[in-house]
């Protein structure tokens, strides 16, 4: 694997060459904290979209079943063989150490310098302390356990402790339920004027209200890990006055990619730039043929034609002909951190839990329609009466559950594909052995729900928790 892991040169790449504008950095870039305050934050935001742009979506891709493997290659196959991932893999290793070691302590050093400007730079710090609690998301669902309180020690702790799975979890709401408590649209967009002078924002571009629904919509996704504890603070968040990521906002999400090397795309950049080959993937029929059977337009814009002019692929174990359609992957894709489309299927689901199926269908129809305009079609008609994605409101709440999610499966390829992973493990959906291939891999049975603590961390520290199997569950998988 040529460059599995991405460097700081990537990250340099990128600011000083794609985001010359605003700018103008030569330091090192694995020392973030030596960045000055206009721009630490773009620092953070950049390593944020690194790792999680390429092995995690990578990983998501086949996980998801919207990719397999090229037959006559072999780069990717321990992710589809599973048992072939060692704790000493880049794909182990990417998330952990990109986050660790340069994206949190980039944001912190950010928040640090701004929150000594007094509290007119609020949403800068702000912005900082969500783009920082998404990033310990990332890790606590697919680590599972993270150095949360330890870990603030730094170097007066080198061998942290780990929170336990449950303590994980909380720890990651409370950073939403803090922040989100303690500021308010109104006051941050007030002060907003004052934080722009101080440096760039590349995702909302220091659009407050947006920053704080990005925030919303995550919290409320980690809510939907437990819904029955959970309840009453997700219907808080539906009646509530911040409300969730929507047309006004925008997807969060950063695309200041050029194409050119070093500054496209994480996943354009490993896959399609630096390996020995560009054609290592292909389309998997599990995700293909709901698209073909549905003559889904946005076929086209997932994969590439095949060889005959149409659309093929291959089953995740039987892997496709090198003739079979190529996913499309371009070099100034962006790279989401939540969508319009992920927060109005998150929406529906909690409608269809609590067993309000006009309400239900009201937030699937929107969410299947932004789904649709992301890649500039028209979903209307898909949702409309006797549309192929028509919303069955006479179904069972489970029933309703699976078409929502199993639209907001179809919604991630090519974007958020990691996110959809995480939903297969939390709801089931879309089913093994029905739409997707029920896949062992080198498993007796199960598939990958997990990654492993990497090597880097178990050699430096004593308190990294013992490697579980990649097919064992964390507490809220189904």
């Amino acid at each position: 694997m040529k460059k599995i892991l991405l460097s700081g040169g990537l990250v340099l790449t990128l600011l000083l060459g794609g985001c010359r504008d605003f700018l103008d950095i030569n330091t090192d870039p694995d020392n973030p904290n030596d960045i000055g305050l206009d721009s630490q934050f773009p620092v953070g935001q950049v390593y944020s979209t690194v790792a999680l742009g390429y092995t995690t979506q990578l990983m998501g891709s086949f996980w998801s079943q919207h990719y397999t493997m090229n037959v006559s290659t072999n780069q990717y196959n321990a992710l589809i063989d599973y048992a072939g991932i060692t704790t000493a893999d880049g794909y182990m290793t990417a998330q952990w150490q990109t986050t660790y070691r340069q994206t949190i302590p980039a944001l912190r050093g950010a928040m640090k310098v701004a929150m000594e400007q007094g509290e007119n730079y609020d949403p800068y710090v702000a912005a900082c302390r969500i783009m920082e609690a998404f990033n310990w998301h990332i890790l606590n669902s697919t680590f599972d356990r993270i150095a949360y309180a330890d870990g603030q020690l730094g170097e007066e702790n080198l061998e942290p402790k780990f929170e336990s799975s449950e303590e994980s979890y909380k720890v990651v709401l409370k950073l939403y339920e803090d922040i989100l408590s303690e500021y308010t649209v109104e006051d941050l967009t007030t002060k907003a004027g004052i934080t722009a002078t101080a440096g760039k924002d590349m995702v909302f571009d220091w659009d407050m209200e947006a920053w704080l629904k990005f925030a919303n919509t995550v919290y409320l996704k980690m809510l939907m890990r437990d819904f029955t504890v959970n309840q009453s603070k997700i219907q808080e968040i539906l009646s509530g006055s911040i409300g969730l990521l929507d047309e006004a906002s925008g997807d969060a999400k950063f695309d200041h990619f050029e194409d050119s090397d070093n500054r496209s795309n994480p996943f354009y950049e490993g896959d399609r730039r630096d390996l020995n080959t560009p054609q290592n993937l292909r389309a998997n029929t599990a995700a293909l043929n709901f698209l073909t059977e549905n003559e889904d337009p946005r076929i086209a814009s997932f994969y590439e034609a095949d060889a005959e002019g149409g659309f093929s692929g291959g089953t995740f174990s039987g892997r496709a002909p090198s003739g079979a359609s190529r996913p499309i992957l371009e070099p100034t894709d962006p790279v989401y951190f939540a969508s319009v489309a992920e927060a109005y299927f998150l929406k529906a689901e909690v409608y269809a839990r609590l067993n309000d199926s006009a309400a239900a269908k009201t937030a699937y129809d929107a969410g299947v329609k932004a789904a649709f305009d992301r890649w500039g079609e028209d979903g209307s008609s898909f949702v409309a009466d006797g549309g192929a994605y028509e919303f069955d409101s006479s179904a069972s709440m489970e029933a309703m559950i699976e078409q929502i999610i199993v639209q907001k499966w179809i919604a991630a390829t090519r974007c958020q594909a990691w996110d959809s992973w995480f939903d297969l493990n939390r709801t089931g959906y879309p089913t093994l052995g029905g739409m997707l291939e029920d896949h062992h891999g080198g498993f007796s049975d199960g598939y990958s729900r997990r990654y492993l603590y990497p090597q880097a961390s178990s050699l430096y520290n004593k308190n990294t928790p013992a490697v579980e199997p990649l097919n064992s569950k964390l507490w809220w998988h189904k």
